[in-house]
């Protein structure tokens, strides 16, 4: 019987060479896809703990709107707070000075103080998936009264504006949104 020896020996193993770079092709391409996903996974992430602190720092805004329209009469606003945690617009609780918002607005000192409102029941929290409940600050911004006539002024009637200051935190302390509205009621 004879065999065939006529093969080639410089093509021995080509096809297996192939197979290998084409192999090695797939695994780069499938890692990076790994890595890709990974990295849209933590993009999700990041944004849903902001989503979160955003939802909280809103609740916190409509607590204090609430606050606001429970108010029969208009409220004496004060560096105190003392008349309902309505406070003097950039002036409240100890200090003498007044406060710069632009500067300071996550100096957790103010937040952790009393000077701010939390949500819910004091020192629990009421909200599930977020780290802390948020907090907010009232101040009087402005009176706008219905007439100039210094009898109708001397009444109180007209438009009281607020600015209402609100912090929220994610599930991580390190989440964290200030949000300012301001705020009108008529009394």
């Amino acid at each position: 019987m004879k065999t065939n020896q006529s093969i080639d020996t410089k093509h021995r193993g080509a096809a297996l060479i192939t197979a290998l770079l084409i192999l090695l092709v797939l695994t780069v391409i499938g890692i990076s896809a790994l890595k890709t996903s990974s990295i849209q996974e933590t993009i999700v992430g990041n944004m849903r703990e902001q989503d979160l602190s955003f939802q909280a720092t809103e609740i916190g805004i409509t607590a204090a709107e609430a606050t606001i329209t429970n108010i029969l009469s208009p409220p004496l606003a004060t560096s105190s707070g003392a008349n309902n945690k309505i406070y003097l617009r950039n002036n409240f609780g100890t200090t003498t000075t007044l406060y710069d918002w632009a500067n300071s607005a996550f100096d957790t000192a103010v937040w952790n103080s009393t000077i701010a409102t939390e949500y819910g029941t004091q020192g629990t929290v009421d909200l599930t998936e977020v780290n802390a409940d948020p907090m907010f600050i009232i101040e009087e911004e402005n009176f706008r009264p219905d007439s100039e006539d210094p009898n109708v002024r001397a009444t109180g009637q007209g438009i009281y504006t607020y600015r209402i200051t609100s912090r929220g935190e994610g599930k991580a302390a390190s989440t964290v949104t200030l949000i300012q509205e301001t705020y009108g009621v008529r009394y």
